[in-house]
């Protein structure tokens, strides 16, 4: 009888021991996971701060096609075109309701040329990112023809999760 109950007591003292060896382990890995999320949550708001744009100078073409210019005034250079959301909300000719609309690089919205500081200007060519203190004119093509007497809201996010917001009445 005394060595089945220091066996019972042997095999619940091992029980315990890996128990908590588990939940040890358990708050290191969940520690871990966190101060990475932390440091990447820190990284991207630095990011997002080192990469600041601006909306400027934004025209209606024509009903279906709008021009304006983005702005590097960050410290990153913006390059992944198909990771920056342009935004387009407006009030479709003939509606009562504005329409937001979000457009992609390449069928949406184009960099037409590149404006590099002191007024010089360059086509732009693929592969080409906007450095900082440099601005590219954009054009975006809309779905529906805008009605001129309502605003027009254009808000780009780059690729850092910088944001821009621009609103203006064409007509």
């Amino acid at each position: 009888m005394g060595f089945s109950v220091t066996g019972a007591a042997i095999i619940v003292l091992a029980a315990l021991l890996l128990t908590s060896a588990v939940m040890v382990v358990s708050v290191l890995t969940t520690g871990v996971t966190l101060v990475k999320g932390v440091k990447q949550a820190v990284l991207l708001t630095s990011k997002q701060k080192l990469a600041f744009i601006q909306v400027r100078n934004a025209t209606l073409i024509n009903s279906t096609a709008l021009e304006f210019i983005l702005s590097n005034n960050g410290s990153e250079t913006l390059w992944d075109y198909g990771r920056t959301d342009v935004i387009v909300t407006y009030t479709p000719l003939g509606s009562l309701l504005e329409s937001t609309y979000m457009l992609s690089y390449g069928s949406g919205w184009v960099i037409v040329e590149i404006i590099i500081q002191g007024g010089y200007t360059e086509p732009f060519r693929d592969g080409r990112g906007i450095h900082p203190s440099e601005s590219a004119r954009i054009v975006a093509l809309l779905p529906r023809p805008v009605d001129t007497t309502r605003p027009v809201t254009i808000v780009v996010v780059n690729q850092y999760g910088g944001k821009a917001f621009y609103r203006f009445v064409p007509g």
